[in-house]
């Protein structure tokens, strides 16, 4: 992204920091209530079904604002993936 000229360097470690700050959210909160309340299986297609669109949402230059949100988005499903995947 910092290659293709739609964010500087400062703005891309603010995009990682997003996705950690997500990862770790999703990680540690909502993980065991959401496996308590929907099921694994549930929720680990509800997280790739999110991920895979993220993917979808990161192909088009759409502004800073829109990328944090899609950072913060995937990482908290990444984190709630990661704390079901001992369940499964």
């Amino acid at each position: 992204m910092i290659a293709a000229g739609w964010f500087a360097p400062s703005a891309a470690v603010y995009l990682g920091a997003a996705n950690l700050a997500g990862y770790l959210a999703g990680a540690l909160g909502p993980a065991g209530f959401l496996a308590r309340r929907l099921g694994t299986a549930a929720n680990t297609a509800r997280g790739d079904a999110v991920d895979c669109t993220s993917l979808v949402a990161c192909a088009f230059p759409l502004g800073f604002g829109w990328y944090f949100a899609v950072a913060f988005s995937v990482g908290g499903t990444g984190g709630v993936l990661m704390a079901l995947a001992p369940r499964a």
